[in-house]
């Protein structure tokens, strides 16, 4: 498995973790807005991590 593909299924994996967490049995412990804060922060922190990916293979290819 080639190191990009590893990465982005790191990625995927660790940004689907955040609302299964929240979906099993964990609904009840947080408000709304406090899961909405959490998955806001989650998306913006993939969105920096994917960022980062293609900037790092981006530099490795050329």
């Amino acid at each position: 498995m080639s190191d990009r593909k590893f990465l982005t299924i790191v990625g995927v994996i660790s940004y689907v973790s955040w609302p299964v967490y929240f979906l099993i049995d964990r609904s009840h412990e947080y408000k709304m807005a406090e899961i909405t804060e959490a998955m806001t922060f989650a998306t913006s922190a993939l969105i920096v991590y994917a960022l980062v990916l293609f900037l790092h293979f981006r530099k490795e290819a050329g």
